[in-house]
């Protein structure tokens, strides 16, 4: 798994009017979170985030921050904790959390279908997939971008589950084994409801008329 270089500076101000300077001068004010130990306020090149997340597939991506305190400077390895945006999408904030490359940690790992229901299709089948996220236990460097689930053998009827897909060896499961991920269904037909039909009144019989300055008489 690929880790990102990213630089980061200690910051001693905080709060709104501070972090907004800082979005100014082209930073993202951040922090990284350590287990058992202080957390540290960073500020992060805003430019430098935004190539880590464009460049890195999945979502759990391994960062190498190298801080510069003053005249110090050291490295840590970090993940993603949190991206807080605004409505546009711009990044106003990043929660860094240290980890140990030697140590597991539970992660999320988004489920990604592969293979076409060509069967599934012809059958008028409709694939609904139930679970988007696998829960996982692993070093840092065994985490997958995605858990790949093959559709393509499926039928009516049929699923998958938690405990059918593969993983390494190395990996540890935590989701519920009996989960399903993907269950396929009949799809419904949509029926058009065509208007009512209007009544047509039925033309009423008459007699025939008589020209006005017409008379008529018997012979």
């Amino acid at each position: 798994m690929e880790i990102y270089e990213v630089n980061a500076h200690v910051r001693s101000q905080t709060g709104k009017g501070a972090a907004r300077k800082l979005r100014a001068q082209g930073y993202i004010p951040a922090i990284c979170y350590r287990r058992g130990i202080e957390s540290i306020s960073l500020s992060v090149d805003t430019s430098g985030i935004q190539k880590v997340i464009k460049k890195a597939a999945g979502r759990n991506i391994l960062i190498r921050l190298s801080i510069q305190d003053k005249d110090h400077r050291e490295e840590k390895t970090v993940m993603f904790k949190e991206l807080q945006k605004d409505h546009l999408s711009d990044i106003l904030h990043v929660d860094f959390l240290e980890i140990q490359m030697d140590k597991k940690i539970v992660v999320e790992v988004p489920v990604r279908l592969v293979g076409e229901g060509i069967e599934v299709a012809r059958a008028g089948g409709s694939v609904q997939q139930v679970r988007r996220e696998i829960q996982l236990e692993c070093l840092p460097t065994k985490i997958p971008d995605y858990i790949d689930v093959d559709i393509s053998s499926l039928t009516i009827g049929g699923s998958i589950q938690v405990e059918d897909i593969t993983v390494d060896p190395e990996i540890r499961v935590l989701t519920d084994p009996k989960e399903p991920i993907i269950t396929i269904i009949m799809a419904e037909k949509e029926v058009e409801e065509k208007p009512p039909e209007e009544e047509v009144p039925a033309e009423e019989e008459s007699e025939p008329e008589t020209p006005r300055g017409r008379h008529t008489r018997e012979p």
